[in-house]
């Protein structure tokens, strides 16, 4: 697949992304910062407006991606002890 030019202007889908996320409040866009904009923007697409309420279903769902990872062939025994996991 090419890589698109530095120099083209963005894909209309590409702009349209990132004026969704421009026009959000400046604590959704931290959270966009922290956590992705695919998933911030699904929940605020579901309704969601209490940034605060967010936050630890964000970090919930960021949990369980990380043990869904460490329960991988991924991570090597080594890595696993370096992280203090035995």
């Amino acid at each position: 697949m090419a890589t698109r030019s530095h120099t083209e202007p963005p894909c209309a889908n590409s702009r349209d992304v990132m004026a969704a996320a421009d026009r959000l409040p400046a604590e959704w866009r931290a959270l966009v910062h922290e956590y992705g904009l695919v998933i911030v923007l699904a929940l605020w697409d579901e309704g969601h407006r209490d940034a605060s309420e967010v936050e630890p279903m964000l970090q919930s769902w960021r949990e369980s991606r990380q043990d869904q990872w460490l329960a991988t062939d991924y991570i090597t025994a080594k890595t696993r002890r370096s992280f203090g996991m035995h």
